[in-house]
Order: structure tokens, then C-alpha cells, then sequence
């Protein structure tokens, strides 16, 4: 009778064992799937252009943010791979990017932009960038060529004006120039003639390709407030100098102080 019952113990000790076991592997399998479906949250934000290596901040977001460059509040799907990664991101700046243009991943590491550094073994994938990423909040797409910005506002045209006066006030941009550089050339060849004058003369004279006036500032005129800052890549001066600048927009003013920072070992 004893043997009976250790036995009979022993035989549901051993279902248990196996229930536990096989609940133990269905929760671990609905774990994984968990863990592998449902939607991540990040700000997305499009770089300018190839050569852009610092991460945007202060005015230089703010431009960004004013383009359209800057989606937040992204649902991310956790299933994604790399190449469904990239696209997914790129569809929310579609007006912005050519459907020739190709575009890679970039994060955050200091004020720099690096791409993901993943183990030889693991691919880059929406979920292993949601790994990486716990602790930032914006995933940057860096384009191979430089987004070429277009104002979205409707050009303004004063009430005086007709369609007849614009088509008569347009003129190439090269003659506008040319003859806009002749009119101030002519004032700063008076002896009493004055820095403003010459500036004052040019706008005068300067039409831009929509027939309006174009909006100059007086270089001569000091101002104090912050200093506009740009980086500059030791390692390509030209290039990112010039997107620096670039991208500085209407916001650049000859009259504020050019913070210039060179960064990088010179080759």
C-alpha cells in the first residue's frame, strides 16, 4: 500500500513538473512575441544634408522644426527591418526628400552624429534601435544629398500691384544685380557719400525674380544680441562651411557676432 502511494506521488509530482514546465515555455513564448510586436515612441528629425555631423540644437533645431524637418510623437512598430525601418521613417517627410534620395539612421552620442554601433551578430532592426535608444528620444534621418528648402507660404503680392505691372517688373536675376551694383557704384563715387547710402541706393535698385524689393540690412549697423554660431569640419572646410551657412537661412544678420568653431584633426 505504501509503495502504491509513493508511487502515485511520484506520478503527479511529475504532472505538475511538466504543467509547470509547458506554462513556463508559453509564457516565455508570449513574452518574445510581446516583446517583438507593439509600437515604440520617438521624435523623428530629417538632417539637412550628408555633411551635417552635430546633433541640432537651439537655433539651429528651431529652423528645422520651422521646415518640417521635425515630426514628434512617432509610433514606432517594434517588427520592423532595416530597410522597412528607413522607409517607414522617410514616409513622414516625403515633400521634403526625392524619391532618389537615400537615407540612413543616425543617433546621438554627445553633440555628435553617429550611426548605431550594433554587435557583428545583430542587424540593424526597429527593436535592437529601440534597445539602443532607451534613453534618447530623437532618431535622425541623414539624406545622401542636400534637402533643398522651399518656402510653403504663397508669395505675397501688394494690392497695387497687377499681373501686367509684376511681368514688366521681373527681370533676370543677373541684369537685376548688374544694374543694381551700377546705381551704388555711381553714389560711392561721391565724396560725401555715406555707407548707408550705398546700401540704401542698391535696395532701391534690386528686384528680386517676383518683381518685390529685397529685404537687405545695413552691414555698417551694429547690433548686440547672441552671437550666431556655426562648426565648421576640419577635415572638409568647403563643405561643411557651406552648409553651415546655409543653413543659417534668414536668419543669418551681417551685423550680429560669427561664432566660428573648427572641430576634427585636420588631415
Amino acid at each position: 500500500m505504501a509503495g502504491n502511494n509513493v508511487n502515485r506521488l511520484t506520478h503527479l509530482r511529475d504532472i505538475l513538473n511538466a504543467a509547470s514546465t509547458s506554462r513556463s515555455r508559453r509564457s516565455n513564448q508570449q513574452s518574445e512575441q510581446k516583446r517583438h510586436c507593439g509600437t515604440f515612441c520617438k521624435e523623428i528629425c530629417l538632417l539637412p544634408g550628408p555633411s551635417a555631423s552635430l546633433v541640432p540644437v537651439q537655433a539651429a533645431r528651431l529652423r528645422l522644426h520651422q521646415r518640417g524637418h521635425i515630426v514628434q510623437g512617432v509610433d514606432i512598430p517594434k517588427h520592423l527591418d532595416k530597410a522597412e525601418l528607413i522607409s517607414f521613417l522617410a514616409q513622414f517627410f516625403k515633400e521634403l526628400v526625392p524619391n532618389e534620395c537615400v537615407c540612413k539612421i543616425m543617433i546621438s552620442c554627445g553633440k555628435f552624429l553617429v550611426e548605431p554601433n550594433l554587435p557583428a551578430t545583430e542587424e540593424l532592426t526597429s527593436l535592437n534601435l529601440h534597445k539602443v535608444m532607451k534613453s534618447s528620444k530623437t532618431i535622425y534621418l541623414q539624406p545622401d544629398s542636400n534637402i533643398i528648402w522651399q518656402p510653403t507660404a504663397p508669395i505675397e503680392v501688394l494690392a497695387v500691384d497687377t499681373a501686367n505691372d509684376r511681368e514688366q517688373n521681373i527681370k533676370p536675376l543677373d541684369e537685376a544685380i548688374e544694374e543694381a551694383v551700377s546705381a551704388a557704384y555711381k553714389v560711392s563715387n561721391r565724396p560725401d557719400s555715406t555707407t548707408k547710402e550705398i546700401v540704401k541706393e542698391f535696395v532701391a535698385k534690386m528686384k528680386r525674380c517676383d518683381g518685390r524689393a529685397l529685404d537687405i540690412v545695413d552691414p555698417s549697423e551694429a547690433l548686440t544680441g547672441k552671437d550666431i554660431s556655426i562648426y565648421i569640419d576640419r577635415n572638409d572646410v568647403l563643405e561643411t562651411g557651406n552648409s553651415e551657412v546655409t543653413n543659417l537661412g534668414n536668419e543669418f544678420d551681417p551685423r550680429l557676432p560669427l561664432s566660428v568653431t573648427f572641430y576634427g584633426e585636420s588631415k
